[in-house]
Formats: structure tokens, sequence, C-alpha cells
């Protein structure tokens, strides 16, 4: 977690240049966890919900939350099974 909160700066340029402008309105929001899970997503797109709580260290329903935030502003689609499937990042 002190690598995402080190980084952001840079974190947030990469997901800007892949994925556009609408990751801003999620930064204008003060919504980290939400920055985070982008990434996770992009880097590791089979990743569960409970594995993203291990990483970020908070409860499910806190990344669900972030989730459902994070859906207002960017298209993340879940393709296939809760167990099997993968996560889908839309520009």
């Amino acid at each position: 977690m002190d690598f995402l909160r080190t980084n952001y700066g840079e974190i947030m340029g990469y997901l800007r240049g892949k994925y556009g402008v609408n990751v801003e309105a999620l930064d204008n929001q003060n919504n980290q966890r939400g920055i985070y899970i982008l990434l996770l997503i992009d880097c590791f797109p089979s990743i569960t919900k409970d594995e993203m709580s291990i990483i970020l260290n908070c409860f499910i329903s806190s990344i669900e939350k972030s989730m459902q935030k994070v859906r207002k502003h960017v298209v993340i689609v879940r393709k296939g099974s809760d167990k099997t499937g993968i996560w889908s990042i839309n520009k």
C-alpha cells in the first residue's frame, strides 16, 4: 500500500493516458481506493474482490462501494463467472 501512496501521481498519469479523462473525475472525488482498484484490474484482470480487499487492506464492502463510484465514471465489466471470469475496463 505504501508503494501505491508513494507513486500516486505516476499511477494517475498511467491510468489517464490509458483510459482517458474519466479517471480525473475519480481523482476529483478523492476516491483513491477507486484509482487503486482500476490499477489492480488493469494489471490483474482475473483479480477477485476478496483479493483486492487483502491487497488494499480493507473490507470487501469497501471495495464494492468504491467500485460503484468507479462505475459512474469508467465502465468496468466482469466477463464470465465470479470464480473464473475477468474484469474489463472500457475507455
